[in-house]
């Protein structure tokens, strides 16, 4: 059995050969004690061993956070380019806006243009000479300025210059305020759609009295047509004749 003594710090029976109490931990042999640069190193080295690693990131919580990342900048990506091509749209439409010139000008051609066609009309119910001559009149010059004067004497056109397009409204005793919706204009296009009926070219009354004027003219016309029908009819051989 080895050789026992007592420990002079804690009064515990340890080996007699040991350098250090076991039980109290006093160094019995001040040689053998480590230095203090030496026992921090070896503390540190005991820390560093026996401390717990740090906790690995998870490979799903990346992988997810990678796909919210990426779907972020692909919709951001997506909706500048959507922004970008809207833009560039809108931005045409705005400087290619008719101009409030341009517009008045497309109205007035073709309220010109339906007077003619009026005039052709009626003066076809007189023979071909009397349309033939109305048709070297009216396309003169002088013609058209006319028929312009005494549309704008009786018709006055508005025009709406919106951001995008343009809008014309004509205004004469037919309508209210408000007027009618004659012409369009988007893209540097003038679009008119003016009727006939929405014309006046002279005073209430003298329209009236025209319009009776030309009611009994196409009725005297018809019945004209019609004597030259009947009579044609009875011409004809019946067919208990052959």
């Amino acid at each position: 059995m080895a050789e026992t003594k007592t420990c002079p710090y804690c009064g515990e029976e340890i080996l007699a050969t040991a350098k250090k109490c076991k039980h109290c931990g006093e160094w019995l042999d001040k040689s053998a004690k480590p230095t203090g640069i030496a026992s921090a190193t070896a503390r540190q080295a005991s820390t560093t061993t026996t401390s717990p690693e740090p906790p690995k990131a998870k490979k799903d919580e990346i992988t997810a956070n990678d796909v919210a990342a990426g779907c972020a900048v692909g919709g951001g990506m997506i909706i500048l380019y959507w922004g970008i091509i809207i833009g560039v749209i809108l931005f045409i439409l705005h400087v290619t806006v008719p101009s409030r010139e341009r517009m008045i000008n497309c109205v007035l051609e073709e309220s010109v243009s339906l007077v003619q066609d009026q005039a052709d009309d009626i003066s076809s119910l007189f023979g071909e000479d009397a349309n033939l001559l109305t048709n070297l009149l009216a396309n003169t010059d002088a013609a058209k300025q006319g028929i312009m004067e005494n549309i704008l004497k009786y018709n006055h056109i508005e025009v709406e210059e919106g951001l995008f397009w343009t809008n014309a409204y004509l205004h004469n005793s037919k309508y209210g305020a408000e007027g009618e919706h004659v012409g369009f204009g988007i893209l540097g296009i003038t679009i008119p759609i003016v009727l006939w009926e929405d014309l006046q070219l002279m005073d209430n009354e003298t329209s009236k009295s025209v319009d009776e004027t030309v009611d009994s003219i196409e009725k005297a016309v018809d019945e004209v047509v019609d004597e030259i029908v009947d009579e044609d009819d009875d011409e004809l051989p019946d067919d208990d004749d052959y």
